[in-house]
């Protein structure tokens, strides 16, 4: 049978492994949150641009596609443009 100064010892080395757990565990999240706000501040910056980019694209192959080939038959609505 344990003393009761041995379980004291033993509870306070259980308390010491896990405030160091919860210390890294807290060194790791603020890392997490430095890389997740340099992860927004790139998406910000970049994703406006990137969707003006990808529709001038998309608009001018509709345009062209149109232009060319018209798919009467495949799109309803070229179908007026096409009468």
């Amino acid at each position: 049978m344990q003393t009761h100064s041995q379980a004291l010892r033993d509870l306070a080395a259980a308390q010491k492994t896990e405030a160091e757990n919860m210390t890294r565990l807290t060194r790791q999240t603020a890392q997490d949150s430095k890389m997740l706000k340099a992860l927004t501040v790139m998406a910000t910056l970049y994703l406006p641009a990137t969707l003006l980019a990808v529709r001038r694209v998309v608009v001018e192959l509709v345009r062209t596609r149109l232009a060319v080939q018209p798919q009467c038959s495949m799109i309803p609505r070229a179908a007026r443009l096409c009468a």
